[in-house]
């Protein structure tokens, strides 16, 4: 057979990850981290995004830097703003836009776990702590800001496509 005449075409995935807060407020109790990743799903279908999504949290077993593969740069999903340039973890160059709320992360700035997670996001009672970031926080605080109960209130997450 002759191959003359035949054409390729090699489609790139670009450099980025996006990411986003949820729209919604969710519990403590997300059911673990695969719970949490079908919010992100959802929540990602309903604004439209393609692809695989999982939520930026850290349990006592695994690391959010450690299970999300991240991209340069990291853009925020609804208006492609470059959140972070090269480190998502310890600093974002820009703020999501968003509201000023708080989302679960469990994380320190660094990704990994702050020793905070609601019993690794099982767990919407008081008898133990999450830790949380500022959706529109500068530098770290986006990801590490205070951990609370776990039943104070309903708080967002992030999503990050995968």
């Amino acid at each position: 057979g002759s191959t003359t005449g035949t054409t390729w075409t090699v489609t790139t995935l670009g450099g980025q990850t996006q990411i986003f807060a949820t729209a919604n407020a969710y519990s403590a109790n997300l059911g673990g981290l695969s719970g949490a990743d079908a919010v992100c799903m959802n929540e990602a279908n309903n604004f439209g995004y393609a692809g695989t999504w999982k939520a930026v949290l850290s349990t006592s077993t695994v690391n959010a830097s450690s299970r999300l593969t991240i991209l340069y740069p990291v853009i925020y999903a609804g208006t492609s703003t470059t959140i972070a340039a090269t480190n998502l973890w310890n600093t974002l160059s820009n703020l999501m836009p968003a509201y000023s709320s708080l989302a679960y992360t469990g994380s320190n700035p660094d990704g990994t776990w702050a020793g905070n997670s609601c019993n690794d996001w099982t767990d919407d009672t008081g008898s133990y702590y999450g830790e949380t970031g500022i959706v529109n926080g500068y530098a770290n605080e986006w990801l590490t800001y205070e951990a609370l109960p776990c039943n104070y209130n309903s708080w967002f997450l992030y999503c990050v496509n995968q």
